[in-house]
């Protein structure tokens, strides 16, 4: 009886072990999912039904939403969190990949009015340069800078920083939209062509398109 009695203890200590060791193991992937859902929280609760209606007028939120969520991914994946689906992180994702095409076509948009604009820059320099001597003062570089800078301020107002909000948006999805991310972030050198040549604007244009 004593004999027995001692292994049913140990045959009950060695289970409770057991039990007490995988029961950790459970709490401490439920710290880490509850610790990766923080930033998914924060997403979803900036993502108001405004910005859900109107996203290309929210874009510098949408960049910090979008942190968020690759918060949330990172979190999970350090925690070697597998076979989880987490409802937020899918809602966030599946409303990123619906605003996408929107993006792409913004995008474009975009750099078409910026070659548009640095067409007529073209134009205004050299109808500058043209102008009848008597016309003009005797030095035409005043007047270039000053169109210079007010076309690099309204560029800079309507699309480009525009471009680079959108730019990090896309950068998840590089591979898929390399063709666009590196027109814009080629955009300074291809404007430059489009005021030396006279015809490299519709040669631009067509990337855009085809981006």
């Amino acid at each position: 009886m004593k004999i027995s009695f001692w292994l049913f203890m140990a045959i009950t200590i060695t289970g409770c072990q057991d039990n007490q060791q995988k029961t950790d193991s459970m709490l401490f992937r439920e710290a880490a999912i509850t610790s990766a859902q923080q930033p998914l929280l924060r997403a979803q609760a900036r993502l108001t039904p405004d910005i859900r209606q109107q996203p290309l007028e929210n874009l510098d939120t949408l960049i910090i939403i979008n942190d968020d969520l690759r918060e949330g991914r990172r979190a999970f994946k350090q925690s070697n969190i597998m076979n989880y689906q987490d409802a937020n992180q899918r809602e966030l994702e599946d409303f990123f990949s619906s605003i996408e095409s929107d993006l792409v076509n913004h995008a474009k948009d975009l750099l078409i009015e910026v070659i548009n604009k640095t067409v007529l820059l073209r134009k205004e320099i050299e109808d500058a340069k043209t102008l009848p001597y008597s016309a003009r003062d005797t030095d035409t570089s005043k007047m270039v800078k000053f169109l210079g800078k007010e076309y690099n301020t309204e560029i800079k107002a309507c699309c480009l920083s525009r471009l680079s909000q959108i730019d990090r948006l896309l950068a998840g999805k590089a591979k898929k939209h390399r063709n666009l991310l590196v027109l814009i972030r080629s955009l300074n050198s291809e404007l430059g062509k489009v005021i030396q040549s006279s015809d490299y604007h519709e040669e631009l244009k067509q990337k855009v398109i085809d981006a």
